[in-house]
């Protein structure tokens, strides 16, 4: 199990009000979820800071703290283990996409209200 508090690829709500997802895992917990789940191991990411604007050098919100920000690199490790990586948290479908994809996964199931996918040509940068 991989509880990764972030929201970094959600716009603000309002402004500079930041995206509440970065709360998921918590109140998960809070029901016993990992208690259910029994995991192998539970590995609890970092929270990262938000950004509300685009970070230098890109044209992203949060640009650079996503691709320092390793869900990849937790996926990826777990799945290499040989392990089913179940991951909690506010905004992960993309780092859990790469480190899939970089260990030669063949599936997702990502439940969620909707897509993070934002990148420059598909939100208003």
């Amino acid at each position: 199990m991989i509880e990764a508090p972030n929201n970094l690829g959600l716009r603000a709500p309002k402004p500079e009000t930041e995206p509440g997802t970065w709360r998921g895992p918590e109140p998960l917990e809070a029901t016993g979820l990992s208690k259910r789940l029994s995991p192998e191991r539970r590995e609890l990411l970092g929270r990262p800071c938000y950004a509300f604007d685009a970070q230098e050098g890109t044209r992203i919100r949060n640009g650079l703290t996503l691709r320092n920000f390793n869900l990849a690199g937790a996926v990826t490790r777990s799945l290499r283990r040989g392990a089913f990586p179940v991951v909690i948290g506010g905004d992960c479908s993309l780092g859990c996409l790469f480190g899939l994809r970089r260990s030669g996964g063949r599936g997702l199931v990502h439940v969620d209200g909707h897509s993070e996918f934002f990148y420059p040509g598909n939100y208003d940068a």
